[in-house]
């Protein structure tokens, strides 16, 4: 009898696996299916802000937008924190704003060019991001950074890579508790299966910032990279990015509003809509969504320290 329902967990078992590998192929060939975006023939310059005008977007089957009529404005070179609860529309919009997705309707201008009329080939230089999903390739250290980059020129070789891999693991918080005499140097094969090391959940999130942080930029992204990281460390991690994206335009998604403070402007989003704007200071004064959140939030820790 035993032999019988082993064979029969099996057999449910590669049938599972057989109908899965079905649904990935389909996808795939619907992937394959879709035609491609065309853009036109437009220089996106990251570096003189960004502006959406009366955006909506939703995802296909759903009921409601994502994101629902928004007009922003982010000025060149502000820092500003996107906060609200989950399914407020936070990381739809900066996939918007990024030109990952494209609205349903409204416009999304950088600079004076809307994003459908960019280049194609070019859209996306002078922009890096880090998103909540990121990557973690079996790789070498030093190579799952640089991958974000080329080399800028063919004259800046290895010492110079490594020099500027280095710099942004440490503006990402990565040497912060062992220094840069780790164990872990940037030759260190992050694979197991390769015989290299492991990572913490926390460490490779401050890889997946470096890689942010390496790549040449005008504008930068965070959407809630720090998941994994406690929020000490996160917020000296904020800090020390904020301090590295100084003079640049730096858009953070996170739901910790102690961190958002530290921005120069604060949007509250509310089912896909802007439903505040300000600074700290200025949005707890207001005594509306963001000052109830932010003091629910503080009390919650004051709780969790008893």
């Amino acid at each position: 009898m035993d032999s019988i329902f082993k064979w029969f967990e099996e057999l449910f078992m590669r049938l599972g696996a057989a109908f899965e590998n079905a649904g990935y192929g389909a996808n795939y060939l619907h992937f394959l299916a879709t035609p491609e975006r065309t853009g036109g023939k437009a220089t996106v310059r990251w570096n003189r802000g960004v502006t959406l005008h009366a955006v909506s977007f939703r995802y296909p089957g759903a009921t409601a937008n994502a994101v629902d009529d928004v007009t922003l404005a982010i000025r060149p070179g502000e820092a500003v924190a996107i906060v609200g609860e989950n399914g407020a529309g936070k990381s739809s919009l900066v996939r918007l704003i990024a030109g990952l997705y494209a609205p349903d309707s409204g416009t999304v201008q950088v600079g004076s060019v809307d994003l459908r009329q960019a280049d194609d080939a070019t859209r996306l230089d002078g922009l890096s991001a880090v998103f909540q999903q990121f990557q973690r390739y079996r790789m070498t250290l030093l190579d799952n950074v640089r991958i974000a980059e080329p080399p800028m020129n063919a004259m800046e070789g290895m010492a110079g890579e490594c020099e500027r891999v280095t710099t942004a693991l440490t503006q990402a918080g990565f040497y912060a508790r062992h220094g840069i005499t780790s164990a872990v140097t940037l030759d260190a094969m992050l694979a197991r299966e390769f015989g290299g090391i492991d990572l913490s959940g926390g460490e490779w999130q401050r890889v997946a910032i470096a890689r942010g942080l390496y790549r040449a930029h005008e504008t930068i992204i965070l959407d809630e990279p720090t998941a994994a990281i406690d929020p000490l460390e996160e917020d000296r991690v904020y800090r020390m990015f904020l301090d590295a994206a100084r003079g640049k335009t730096a858009i953070i998604v996170t739901h910790r509003l102690g961190l958002a403070r530290l921005a120069d402007r604060i949007l509250v989003m509310d089912h896909g809509r802007i439903v505040q704007d300000g600074s700290h200071g200025e949005l707890m004064a207001a005594s509306g969504p963001y000052a109830r959140m932010f003091r629910a939030q503080a009390a919650w820790y004051e709780r969790s320290a008893m």
